[in-house]
């Protein structure tokens, strides 16, 4: 996340792992792309 040259990320993972990944690749300013899953 650190990487400067990195300008989004997928988050491909189960959704008990999302905020943890979300807030990891926001507060450096990345674009994030993740999907919920429906019931």
């Amino acid at each position: 996340m650190k990487k400067p040259d990195i300008k989004a990320v997928a988050i491909a993972t189960p959704t008990t792992t999302h905020y943890r990944l979300l807030k990891q690749a926001l507060l450096p300013g990345k674009d994030i792309f993740a999907e919920k899953r429906f019931p």
